[in-house]
């Protein structure tokens, strides 16, 4: 005969469970590891340990590109260089409204 469990736990096992389910949704995710590190209050390492643990597999790739503030800032001096004196005239405005 098998013993009962006692709340504490049950608490802890549906808490795991919990927290596998919220796993496996985030793996499928566009979250970063540290993202879904910082969500599920774990470190990294945490998380690829429980990740294997559970068998999830690799992660989708992020095909996506996301430039620096650097770069930003860099396109837009470009971007700006481009402008004629009409544009840039058209384009100088204070927080208040156009300058004078």
């Amino acid at each position: 005969m098998t013993a009962r469990k006692t709340p504490e736990e049950i608490a802890r096992n549906k808490e795991r469970a919990n927290r596998k389910r919220k796993l496996r949704h985030l793996w499928r995710g566009e979250l970063t590891l540290d993202e879904i590190a910082d969500e599920l209050e774990m470190t990294v390492d945490g998380l690829l340990a429980m990740a294997e643990q559970m068998s999830l597999g690799p992660r989708p790739e992020d095909n996506s590109y996301i430039p620096t503030q650097e770069q930003i800032r860099l396109a837009a001096a470009e971007i700006r260089r481009g402008w004629t004196s009409a544009e840039l005239e058209a384009r100088r405005v204070s927080p208040f409204g156009r300058l004078e």
